[in-house]
């Protein structure tokens, strides 16, 4: 299913966990931004804080249910190539300067959200 809300484009995001070593990783993928500029994003959590962000960009619009079809592939695609890199351990972790960057880009992202949702 796939909403188009107000300009922004709304996908079932998709989330597994994988345990390897004694650590669970959350890997957490969703589509972003509007139908003229979406961006994958996938997040990969242990212990709760975030240890690995991809974001792609995706050019162009999603205009088209060719153009959807492409960009959910993509979205899989980039979802299931993080699972590989965690199964075969060679994941580059963030450091924890950059942790916190993400951990803070997330919440403001929130924050605008939920602050443009209020105001309409």
């Amino acid at each position: 299913m796939v909403i188009i809300l107000e300009g922004l484009l709304i996908l079932p995001g998709h989330n597994d966990n994988i345990e390897l070593d004694g650590e669970v990783y959350h890997v957490q993928s969703e589509a972003r931004g509007d139908a003229d500029s979406p961006y994958i994003v996938t997040l990969v959590f242990v212990a709760g804080g975030i240890v690995y962000r991809r974001k792609t960009e995706w050019l162009g619009a999603v205009d088209s249910d060719e153009a959807l079809a492409q960009f959910k592939e993509l979205l899989m695609d980039q979802h299931r190539s993080v699972i590989s890199q965690i199964k075969s351990n060679t994941l580059k972790r963030v450091s924890i300067e950059e942790q916190k960057q993400i951990e803070m880009d997330e919440r403001e992202l929130i924050a605008r959200f939920l602050d443009e949702w209020a105001s309409e």
